[in-house]
């Protein structure tokens, strides 16, 4: 019987005792002092883009039980930049890593099912990010793969200051009134109920998750309310974005026991400090290496799962 994404979540935070998700998003310029001045151009961006992203995961093991690769930073590189993110999930997988495919996909039925095999069959991972405006068919293009256990996190409620221009408008439902938000977590929900009568063949927790971002933790009472505590809460924004670990983050793990919160640029050294750190890349990429080493770690403390208790 084949374990679905959020048993192997759980299993995972309690093996390793802490709910960090590592975000891998390779910005090419805060890496170009690490490329090797040796190759000729192109081919120095992909042995760059491939020695960063190995690094980090490297760098992972062990402190983190997941990573998250934002599939732009690849796709911004052409052919060469889709194998290096097939590699590097095939990597991180090898040092018993869960991988999120984050390319918040949403479409209609047809397209969703090709960005569906590419994300669980192509790539292999474990969980996909996915935009909620299409409707439902989102999700319901996705049955095959939800009923075999892969992982879905919806975005509800993002990091970005502009998203609540939208997110938070008031809808008429039946006499009542309530956010965007509410509603699309509501709708979703009630489809994922649908999808899963008919799974055989899955032990475990289900696997609907919901992006909520970090900066607006104002919001995090209100999805105690509604959502099932066995939904898994991906949270992103700590770090670069203003987001920070704090009791009310806390909190919210001790809410959602599968909930992970993601830091990615925010692990990533300044470009300078790359560059002042040595007169050549060898010695620029050992700082990167320890700088990377020593944010996950600290991240992973802060989040240990013994502090939820």
């Amino acid at each position: 019987m084949r374990l679905c994404f959020h048993e192997k979540l759980s299993r995972a935070i309690n093996a390793i005792e802490s709910h960090l998700c590592v975000g891998i998003d390779p910005e090419p310029t805060r890496l170009s002092c690490l490329e090797n001045p040796s190759l000729q151009s192109l081919e120095r961006q992909f042995e760059c883009l491939s020695y960063a992203v190995f690094a980090i995961i490297d760098a992972t093991e062990n402190a983190a039980p997941i990573v998250k690769f934002q599939s732009a930073f690849f796709e911004a590189f052409g052919a060469g930049g889709i194998a290096v993110l097939e590699g590097a999930c095939a990597y991180a997988r090898k040092k018993n890593l869960l991988v999120i495919l984050d390319a918040k996909r949403g479409d209609i039925a047809s397209t969703m099912q090709a960005y569906g095999r590419s994300a669980f069959e192509v790539f292999q991972a474990d969980a996909l990010t996915v935009l909620p405006y299409m409707g439902v068919d989102a999700l319901t293009a996705l049955t095959q793969w939800i009923q075999q256990g892969y992982g879905i996190y919806v975005v509800g409620i993002s990091s970005n200051p502009s998203g609540t221009e939208i997110q938070n408008l008031e809808l008429a439902v039946q006499g009542n009134k309530e956010p965007l938000w509410q509603n699309v977590m509501r709708q979703f929900e009630e489809s994922w109920q649908r999808i899963m009568r008919d799974s055989e063949g899955v032990s475990g927790l289900h696997s609907l998750g919901w992006v909520v971002g970090a900066t607006k933790q104002d919001m995090f009472p209100q999805l105690q309310r509604i959502l099932p505590k066995t939904d898994s809460i991906l949270i992103p924004g700590v770090g670069a974005q203003g987001g920070a670990v704090d009791e009310n983050l806390r909190r919210q793990l001790r809410t959602f026991p599968t909930s992970i919160v993601s830091v990615s640029r925010g692990l990533l050294p300044d470009e300078r400090a790359i560059c002042e750190s040595g007169s050549d890349f060898a010695t620029r990429r050992k700082f990167f290496e320890s700088s990377i080493r020593e944010k996950i770690h600290k991240y992973s403390r802060e989040l240990a799962k013994s502090l939820d208790s």
